[in-house]
């Protein structure tokens, strides 16, 4: 798909996707993706990452660029393998973030001090205020 223009709402539950809620073009385009594969795996959440590059800023439609937007959560879907090519990342931009019960970023903008200092550092100073 690349990168799409309307979010796409998905249900997860026990780490697997249950449901594709959003119901636009582009979410019917990854809902028929997904079971074309006839394979429950494809719906198994795998790796789930943060972007911490402050050299990448914007979606651009390069997955290897975008799963590093500062600030962004990345979250891989389907098992990648010969056997199961059935594969796709999404990212989720703006993320409200908690680690242990504390809240580390809000809608996108760094809330806790140690990360606020080092997006500081960075340049990255929309990440903060």
């Amino acid at each position: 798909v690349g990168a799409i223009k309307e979010p796409i709402e998905m249900k997860v539950k026990d780490g697997v996707v249950t449901e594709i809620v959003s119901d636009h073009p582009e979410a019917r385009i990854v809902k028929n993706w997904f079971a074309h594969f006839h394979d429950p795996d494809a719906y198994s959440i795998v790796h789930i990452s943060t972007g911490f590059n402050p050299g990448v800023k914007r979606i651009t439609g390069d997955i290897v660029e975008d799963e590093r937007v500062f600030g962004c959560v990345e979250i891989g879907i389907g098992m990648a393998s010969p056997q199961k090519p059935c594969h796709t990342d999404g990212i989720i931009l703006h993320p409200s973030i908690w680690v242990d019960d504390e809240l580390i970023e809000k809608d996108g903008i760094f809330v806790e001090p140690t990360l606020k200092k080092l997006a500081k550092e960075l340049g990255m100073q929309l990440w903060i205020d």
